[in-house]
C-alpha cells in the first residue's frame, strides 16, 4: 500500500465510478481495477461493491476511506509546510462533506479574502470530503 493507492482509492469513491476515476487519474481503467483488487488483496476486505451502475463503499470500505482521506490531508499539510513560503500566502485547507452549498460558500468567501488583501499567494491542496 503507498500513497497513490490511497488517492486511487479516494477518487473511485468520489467519482463512483472505476472508469470515470481512471480518466480523472489519467491512466488506464484495467491498471486501476487491479490496483484497486491487489489493495483490497493485501487488506483482505473488499472496499468497493461494484455493480453495472459503479461502485459503492462497503461498510468496511467507509471506515477505509475516512482514514485513507484524513492520511491524505496531513500529507498536503506537511506538504504546504515546506513547499516555498510566501510572506502574504493565505493557505486554506478544507474536509467537508460532499455538498454543493458548501462549494459554492467557500468561492465567495475566497473571493473576498482575494479582494480584501492586495497581494493573495491562495494554496488549496487537494481537498478530500468525509
Amino acid at each position: 500500500m503507498n500513497l497513490q493507492h490511497l488517492k486511487y482509492i479516494v477518487e473511485v469513491e468520489h467519482t463512483g465510478s472505476i472508469t470515470k476515476a481512471a480518466e480523472n487519474l489519467f491512466m488506464g481503467q484495467p491498471n486501476l481495477s487491479k490496483d484497486i483488487k491487489e489493495m483490497e488483496n493485501e487488506i483482505g476486505f473488499k472496499i468497493f461493491k461494484r455493480s453495472a451502475k459503479g461502485v459503492v463503499p462497503t461498510d468496511k470500505g467507509l471506515e477505509f476511506l475516512q482514514y485513507a482521506k484524513s492520511i491524505l490531508v496531513q500529507i498536503n499539510k506537511i506538504e504546504s509546510l515546506y513547499k516555498g513560503k510566501q510572506q502574504n500566502a493565505v493557505n486554506f485547507s478544507i474536509l467537508t462533506p460532499r455538498a454543493t452549498y458548501i462549494s459554492h460558500a467557500v468561492t465567495e468567501f475566497l473571493k473576498t479574502v482575494a479582494n480584501a488583501v492586495s497581494y493573495t499567494h491562495l494554496t488549496l491542496p487537494t481537498i478530500y470530503s468525509v
